[in-house]
């Protein structure tokens, strides 16, 4: 496939994907035409968030509205092993900061918890609104980065409802700062030998979770890992353990 120019991407809806000739939505359409400047014959490439991706030429312009005309489709490899991050909600900004280094990082999901700790809680209009930010964040880095595959965004849940249906990952590490916690590559080194296919990571919030917390976690086959010597910031801890297992499981 050739890769255009300045890599102008854009996100066709799955439910268009078929097409041969597809008309862009309202948001994307303004994305081709207001930041990237395209013009018609121009070649881009497209993809749907669920593995295809293609490259495509902007057949026509009229008035707000981008018309595809799709030239090759493939599907890419789903991902070998599925990582979702359970990350306690910090302040917006890094939050909105996370959930766009963690799809550039490969994520298959990302569930927002509020904790004890967590300086955000949310109502459930909030909570709402939020995903539908965290979502087109999502959709800018994939557009940004060339990954295939959009990560689910779930609504924020509290730890109690997420520890419900946990059970299921074939690994699950949850970032610690108390005393005890195994060094993360310690733990990454024993884990290709049970050839993990799903992988849950916990990362608290300022303050870390609370003893009771991380009592849960473990009670549910959470492994504590540390992440060196020093205290990280939330979002920094986020993208060291998903940049990790990125560079572990690939």
């Amino acid at each position: 496939m050739t890769t255009p120019s300045m890599h102008a991407r854009a996100f066709v809806s799955p439910s268009c994907w078929s097409s041969s000739e597809p008309d862009l939505e309202a948001d994307e359409s303004h994305h081709l035409l207001r930041v990237l400047r395209v013009r018609e014959g121009r070649e881009i490439e497209v993809l749907n968030g669920r593995g295809g991706v293609g490259a495509a030429v902007v057949d026509s312009i009229r008035g707000e509205k981008v018309r595809l005309r799709i030239r090759e489709r493939r599907e890419a490899a789903p991902p070998s092993v599925r990582v979702t991050l359970l990350q306690a909600l910090p302040r917006e900004q890094q939050m909105d900061l996370i959930v766009q280094k963690a799809t550039e990082l490969g994520v298959s999901a990302v569930v927002p918890l509020m904790t004890a700790h967590s300086i955000v809680k949310l109502d459930a209009t909030k909570a709402r609104q939020r995903r539908e930010r965290w979502e087109r964040i999502a959709l800018g880095a994939i557009k940004q980065s060339g990954n295939p595959w959009l990560p689910s965004i779930e609504l924020p849940c509290t730890l109690k409802d997420a520890l419900a249906r946990i059970s299921g990952f074939d690994l699950l590490l949850v970032g610690a700062l108390r005393e005890g916690a195994r060094p993360l590559r310690e733990v990454l080194r024993e884990a290709p030998s049970r050839r993990p296919l799903s992988i849950g990571a916990l990362v608290g919030p300022e303050g870390d979770f609370t003893d009771a917390e991380l009592e849960g976690m473990s009670a549910r086959g959470a492994q504590p890992v540390g992440f060196g010597n020093t205290v990280l910031r939330v979002e920094t801890a986020a993208v060291f353990i998903l940049s990790a297992l990125r560079y572990e499981f690939g």
